[in-house]
């Protein structure tokens, strides 16, 4: 059996192909193959279960084989999971683990841009991350704090910001308490929290009276 991967990104995207190869006496033999996935999809159903029939091959010298390939593809979810694999009663576990797959940009959306001090006015601020190839995991963890002209922290975020249940957009709400004498521009800075690299996004949001 060759096995391209057992450790994939998980991105939705990621494959790892499976090849199993058996010695074939008959080409009328009756085989049953059968292989369930505990996280993650064959690529050839889309489904967490397939039924193949092998191929009958014959090598140059002359010897018959069966061959089964078969592709899996990774969830968005971190997670260890099992292939396991029934070949006529001939059973084969094999650990599967899929690691975080971090966004590799930012962008928040503020609305409304420009707020009353004076009132209790919550500004929504929509986050999307995103990759090049695939997706960002689900779980992803931000920072995010806002900061006045001189660089202090400012105001509150009222709701945090997850990619618990959608790995692709989050809102959070920011607001500054009424009796805040600062007037001007506040900065939001978020960043992705744990990446290999400086995973960043700012953008500027203004109070008035």
């Amino acid at each position: 059996m060759d096995i391209e991967k057992t450790m994939l990104l998980a991105d939705g995207k990621d494959e790892s192909e499976i090849i199993i190869l058996f010695d074939s006496n008959s080409e009328n033999d009756t085989i049953d193959f059968k292989a369930t996935l505990t996280s993650g999809l064959f690529k050839e159903n889309q489904n967490d279960s397939i039924s193949l029939e092998p191929i009958l091959e014959t090598s140059i010298t002359g010897t018959r084989r069966k061959l089964v390939r078969f592709s899996i593809v990774s969830p968005t979810k971190v997670e260890e999971a099992e292939l396991n694999m029934d070949l006529n009663g001939f059973t084969k576990m094999v650990d599967l683990q899929f690691d975080r797959s971090f966004p590799e940009s930012i962008e928040v959306i503020a609305s409304p841009r420009v707020f009353s001090r004076k009132r209790v006015e919550n500004v929504e601020l929509k986050t999307t991350i995103a990759r090049n190839e695939g997706e960002p995991s689900l779980g992803t963890e931000l920072s995010m704090t806002a900061l006045d002209l001189d660089g202090n922290s400012i105001g509150e975020m009222v709701a945090a910001c997850n990619f618990n249940s959608d790995n692709k957009t989050c809102t959070t709400l920011f607001n500054i308490w009424p009796d805040t004498a600062y007037l001007g521009p506040i900065r939001i800075r978020t960043e992705v929290l744990g990446a290999p690299s400086d995973i960043t996004n700012e953008i500027t949001i203004f109070t008035t009276d």
